[in-house]
């Protein structure tokens, strides 16, 4: 299978307009540029690049390569049991970088442009006062 059939493999569509998305939200997203590291079942270590967050969930970009892996490790595993991924981003929390380790189901995975992919995660449960920490990121950032 070459990169292209990959890239059509991954794109899934809903019958939800971008529109109707948007009212079915519940919590608003905000920009922001961030570097992820997301950890799959199989121990592998994936990045992308955040590009909003809510408290919900977040979304991000990533090659094509890396939205197949994440794809292949959804099929292998939902098999057996739901999947979750930890995803690791640093946020701002009182003056310093905070990591925080966010356990994430794969939402949708879509064509971006040319050279991305576009990934939309859904947080599950967070480690340890990592959801304060969201939290408080989103706090600061609608003052």
């Amino acid at each position: 299978m070459n990169i292209q059939d990959s890239i059509e493999k991954l794109q899934f569509h809903t019958d939800f307009t971008s529109e109707q998305r948007k009212e079915c939200r519940r919590f608003p997203r905000y920009k922001i540029k961030r570097r992820i590291l997301i950890k799959d079942p199989q121990g592998n270590i994936l990045t992308g690049h955040a590009f909003d967050i809510s408290r919900h969930g977040l979304q991000f970009r990533c090659s094509p390569h890396i939205a197949y892996q994440l794809q292949a490790s959804q099929e292998m595993f939902t098999r057996y049991h739901n999947i979750s991924y930890e995803v690791k981003i640093a946020l701002p929390y009182m003056n310093q970088l905070k990591e925080c380790g966010i356990y994430c189901s794969v939402q949708e995975i879509i064509k971006a442009d040319d050279e991305n992919m576009r990934v939309g995660l859904n947080f599950l449960y967070f480690d340890e006062n990592s959801q304060s920490h969201l939290d408080h990121f989103i706090d600061n950032l609608t003052l």
